[in-house]
């Protein structure tokens, strides 16, 4: 899915990060995160939970898969 221009900045603009999660119930989610001088593993339940809104609220504003797609292809075909 692509976060389109036309929806503004996202949430996630400061920097890539994975949420990191495990099967076992009392495992908590981790997320790692990539800044330009380092790595950093969030281990508090509320960094996760964070994270996950934030995930989710580009998820939100990002276009649809198939708009995705279609953008993709329009894009090949104007750039070949």
């Amino acid at each position: 899915m692509i976060a389109a221009r036309h929806a503004g900045a996202h949430a996630c603009r400061s920097g890539p990060f994975v949420i990191v999660g495990f099967e076992e119930p009392a495992s908590l989610d981790v997320v790692y995160v990539e800044t330009a001088g380092s790595t950093l593993w969030l281990e508090r339940e509320d960094d996760a939970h964070r994270h996950r809104s934030l995930f989710d609220s580009v998820r939100r504003s990002a276009l649809s898969p198939e708009d995705s797609r279609a953008l993709v292809d329009g894009l090949t075909k104007e750039f070949r």
